[in-house]
């Protein structure tokens, strides 16, 4: 065998080990990152559920109810990142429409990650109840949040990560067989002389 090719097979060697170690920490990252997305916007819907549930919370006749509107409605970005709407057995107390569409998670707590009727884009929902008070009847308060940022922000770290493994590995892989090239140099110089070596030239 000769150096060339135990240095081919060495350096083939630490590239995939090399390609096995940056999938691993890549996943790890990518695992983190993805965990921490969801959390926060798990906090950033939880702010605008309790907002809501205050000013739900707090009209119990259907006079007043307008209010509610006014202020889910001022709370609604223009561009429905955030959508708010409130079920109740009573329609003068609705606001809204509940998200349907397919469920792709759930968690306790009334969290739901899904896909509505008609979109691409998932969204991060939550369902509370909201006690009766005076005349109104309990209600059903949903908030939902577009995830879609997210879902972009994992994509694209996820392809730089696999570009970097991928450039890491074709980087080790050069530089192992260079390395291997240099540190075999010695046993190349050895085979030499070993194969000049005869009974009239010891």
């Amino acid at each position: 065998m000769t150096r060339r090719s135990i240095s081919r097979r060495l350096a083939a060697m630490f590239a995939l080990v090399a390609l096995c170690v940056f999938t691993l920490v890549g996943g790890g990252l990518f695992l983190v990152l993805r965990l921490q997305l969801e959390h926060h916007l798990r906090e950033s819907l939880d702010d605008r559920a309790e907002i809501a549930r205050v000013i739900v919370a707090h009209v119990s006749t259907p006079e007043k109810w307008h209010f509610v509107r006014e202020k889910l409605t001022d709370l609604t970005p223009a561009d429905h990142t955030s959508l708010f709407s409130v079920v109740s057995a009573d329609p003068r107390y609705e606001y809204g429409r509940p998200l349907t569409g397919q469920v792709i998670t759930s968690w306790p707590g009334g969290y739901v990650r899904m896909r509505p009727l008609g979109s691409q884009a998932e969204m991060l929902a939550i369902t509370m109840a909201v006690p009766a008070s005076g005349v109104r009847p309990p209600l059903q308060l949903q908030v939902a949040a577009d995830s879609s940022a997210n879902t972009r922000t994992l994509r694209v770290f996820g392809w730089a990560l696999a570009a970097s493994a991928a450039l890491g590995s074709l980087a080790v892989l050069l530089l192992s067989y260079w390395v291997a090239t240099l540190g075999l140099a010695p046993l190349t110089r050895l085979t030499k002389d070993a194969s000049e070596v005869s009974p009239n030239n010891r």
